[in-house]
């Protein structure tokens, strides 16, 4: 039904097409500017108009445009021109459709001529692996009922079933032609019992190479079957289409698969089984991925060494023919990881002998595993035991236990009949723990030898406080005193560590206490114990006090300082000293008066300061052995050199 606004539309827009294609230049840009505004004009009125302008006619039934699309298009004028003729066809075809192809599949997405190739190959990259999963393929893999989630799965597929019963109405070695699938109909080919496009066959009959359930011939390539099942994301459509025949795949090599299975120390009854073959190979391929990982492994350890007990368990050849058996392994391995299914597994290249020459490999990587065991195993041990063994000092008589127990444990550990013989871990277990209770028991005694009880701690502090030692620390600033003597002294007496809190427990993880290394401190303890050297520092506490006093009593005596008492500029200072050359013996407490006495009293006098070492250097310049002359020579220029161009009466010789 035109009314005269849509036929005026009509005759302006074809006139102005036809003044612009005889035109040029400007007049052609105008008359084309004025067709497309009438063509907007005439799909607008469509837009608005058509449903109820158009008539429809089918099977001799007429009715509006309108009443044909009520409810199959979204309301608000949406839907284009294009939508709504699609529409009405499908509506008013759908049940000749029906009777010609009951069974064809019902699409989430529309599917047409243009974009039915584009989707069928969406579809067949997805089935093998070499493509995102689209929209429109996955759509069409839904219609064809070949998804189980995301998984391809054409058990449930009546499309799927189909092929199969037709190939299984087949004798045995027989193949299912194309044109028993596929006939032409008005010169177009359908897949005969679904009336449906010979694209969606080609889909169907990938899913079923995927699971293993046929192999597809296409002229120009090989047999496509599970294990070439990139070949469908590969070969062209027209050719997928155009296939020769589909025919029953070869069954398994059971003999072969079954030495694998017992070589992996896998049940051989799943792979027997025909209706869990496919389970069997996710096992297969869970086995070989592990073993693969502990390869991986094996080699990086074997690369960096076996070390035990500081030393390579492997020599260098054995190194190399392991190290040539983990790979040939990690490569047989490896190239299994294809077989990841019952299909695959049809196509399994290796004999039985094959499969029993990785025997050795694989035995190889079990004999590493252990070395690896044995060596994360009694590696903390022998850790801890060649700390200790440096901590001892270099004469103790465990470090000889040790030596001789590694000597003896070496020799089994690098003998492979030794080292896999339960009775000689056992053993070495022992072994290790008994020579790690020595040591402690052993530390124990040379860390209580060393360090002071608690007794002793208290005798230090006494010591430390005693006003013997305060006395001796005033007359420091005395430029006359032996100040080594007293510095020697509390060298000494501080260098006596106290602790008695160590027990066998603490030396568990560590071999070392406190930071205390016997090979480091014991030479000084050796003769005499801390505890022991504690109460010598005591008694020579008096010693020294009657050294200082004799020193400061013999120079007070000296003709030229004592004139100079009677000069001391403080009188409690000179008293002090006075009652000291009366006396004796140095006052219970030394104040800053009485040093400073002293200091002013015996300024005059010269301090020679004479090493050990400056003698020993004098005494043996010429060479030794000397004869008696030539060392009392010696020792006279020593002296001679030191007292030089000073006065003799006032040089008083210090030895420090």
């Amino acid at each position: 039904k035109m009314d005269e606004e849509l036929e005026r539309t009509i005759r302006l827009y074809g006139g102005a097409r036809e003044q612009a294609a005889s035109a040029s230049g400007k007049n052609k840009e105008i008359y084309e500017s004025k067709a497309s505004d009438h063509l907007r004009t005439l799909t607008k009125w469509l837009r608005e108009r058509m449903q109820a302008a158009y008539e429809v006619s089918y099977q001799g039934k007429s009715s509006s445009l309108a009443e044909a699309v009520r409810g199959k298009i979204p309301p608000g004028g949406a839907a284009s021109v294009r939508d709504i003729v699609n529409t009405a066809g499908s509506v008013l075809l759908e049940p000749h459709f029906g009777d010609l192809a009951p069974d064809y599949p019902h699409f989430s997405l529309l599917i047409t001529r243009d974009n039915r190739g584009q989707a069928t190959m969406d579809a067949l990259r997805i089935i093998a692996g070499a493509g995102v999963k689209s929209k429109n393929g996955m759509a069409v893999l839904d219609a064809l009922e070949l998804l189980d989630a995301d998984r391809i799965k054409p058990g449930d597929s009546r499309y799927a079933r189909h092929v199969l019963d037709e190939l299984g109405k087949k004798p045995q070695n027989q193949v299912l032609n194309r044109s028993e699938l596929v006939r032409e109909e008005s010169t177009i080919d359908y897949w005969t019992r679904f009336r449906l496009e010979p694209e969606f066959l080609v889909v169907v009959l990938a899913a079923l190479v995927h699971g293993s359930e046929i192999v597809l011939s296409v002229r120009g390539t090989p047999k496509i079957d599970a294990s070439a099942i990139d070949q469908f994301g590969k070969v062209d459509l027209d050719d997928l289409v155009n296939f020769k025949h589909i025919e029953r795949p070869k069954d398994l090599p059971i003999g072969p698969l079954k030495e694998l299975f017992a070589l992996l120390g896998l049940p051989e009854g799943l792979i027997v089984d025909p209706n869990n073959r496919e389970g069997a190979a996710q096992r297969l391929q869970s086995d070989v991925a592990a073993r693969v990982k502990e390869l991986v492994t094996a080699q990086a350890k074997l690369s960096s060494g076996l070390v035990f007990w500081g030393q390579n368990i492997l020599n260098e050849a054995e190194v190399k023919d392991r190290t040539d058996k983990l790979a040939a392994a990690k490569s047989f391995l490896e190239g299994l990881q294809a077989f990841n299914s019952a299909g695959k597994l049809k196509n399994f290249p290796h004999t039985e002998a094959d499969i029993r020459g990785q025997k050795a490999n694989l035995a190889a990587l079990a004999e590493v595993q252990e070395l690896i065991k044995l060596v994360n195993d009694v590696g903390p041990q022998t850790g801890y035991l060649e700390t200790a063994e440096a901590v001892l000092p270099a004469d103790h008589a465990w470090r000889d236990k040790v030596k001789d127990a590694r000597a003896d444990i070496m020799k089994k550990v690098t003998s492979p009949k030794h080292r896999g013989d339960p009775a000689f871990q056992r053993d070495l277990g022992r072994t290790l723990s008994d020579l790690k209770n020595q040591y402690k028991e052993e530390y124990i005694k040379l860390f209580q030898r060393c360090r002071l009880d608690s007794s002793g701690d208290k005798k230090k502090g006494k010591l430390t406080k005693d006003t013997r030692l305060a006395q001796l620390r005033k007359l420091r600033g005395v430029e006359m005193m032996p100040t080594q003597e007293l510095q020697s002294y509390e060298d000494r007496l501080l260098g006596l560590k106290s602790d008695w809190s160590i027990t066998k427990d603490a030396l568990d993880s560590s071999p070392i206490y406190n930071d205390f290394r016997p090979a480091d401190e014991y030479d000084r303890f050796r003769k005499r114990a801390a505890n022991d050297q504690l109460a010598d520092l005591e008694d020579e506490l008096d010693t020294l006090v009657a050294n200082w006093t004799r020193v400061l009593s013999d120079n007070l005596a000296d003709p030229t300082v004592k004139e100079k008492i009677e000069l001391i500029s403080s009188a409690t200072g000179r008293k002090a000293v006075q009652a000291f050359i009366k006396s004796g013996a140095l006052p219970d407490e030394i104040d800053n008066t009485f040093v400073k006495a002293l200091q002013e009293v015996l300024s005059g006098l010269e301090k020679v300061v004479v090493t050990t070492g400056g003698v020993a250097t004098a005494l043996t310049k010429g060479g030794m052995p000397c004869t008696p002359q030539q060392f009392e020579d010696r020792f006279g220029q020593y002296v001679k050199s030191l007292t030089k161009g000073k006065d003799a009466n006032k040089i008083r010789i210090v030895l420090e």
